[in-house]
């Protein structure tokens, strides 16, 4: 399920809660280079799935450990695997690099074999930024 964070679906105390997180991550130089929160980072795309944490990195997985070498792995690569699971978050390739070099890094500082892959791939595009939905 995906939807955008708004002022209708989100009450006064979640709103305070939610801007202590960022304040923290912020203060911890959250980017896509030093990712800090999987889970805030999704929040902030718009993704309200639970187990999307658990399906990225299965994802990310099925693609490092493929057979294929996986430093040959591209951004399409992972934007297509990731567009198959939220079609509506990972929509414009142009856009979503920051966000794709975040999770892969993410998953990289605890699944080793991902680390070198996301710092490998080229964002097509120039959209590597930190946040971009």
């Amino acid at each position: 399920m995906e939807n955008k964070i708004d002022d209708q679906n989100m009450n006064k105390y979640d709103e305070v809660l939610f801007q202590s997180l960022q304040e923290m991550t912020e203060k911890l130089n959250d980017s896509s280079e030093n990712p800090v929160s999987l889970s805030l980072h999704l929040w902030q795309m718009g993704i309200r799935d639970a187990e999307a944490k658990d399906k990225l990195m299965h994802e990310t997985t099925k693609l490092v450990f493929s057979g294929r070498d996986p430093l040959t792995l591209t951004y399409m690569d992972f934007h297509r695997a990731f567009a198959k699971l939220y079609p509506n978050t990972f929509n414009d390739p142009k856009k979503d690099g920051g966000d794709i070099r975040y999770i892969l890094t993410w998953i990289g500082r605890i699944m080793p074999r991902v680390y070198p892959v996301a710092k490998n791939i080229h964002i097509e595009g120039g959209a590597d930024e930190k946040h971009n939905s």
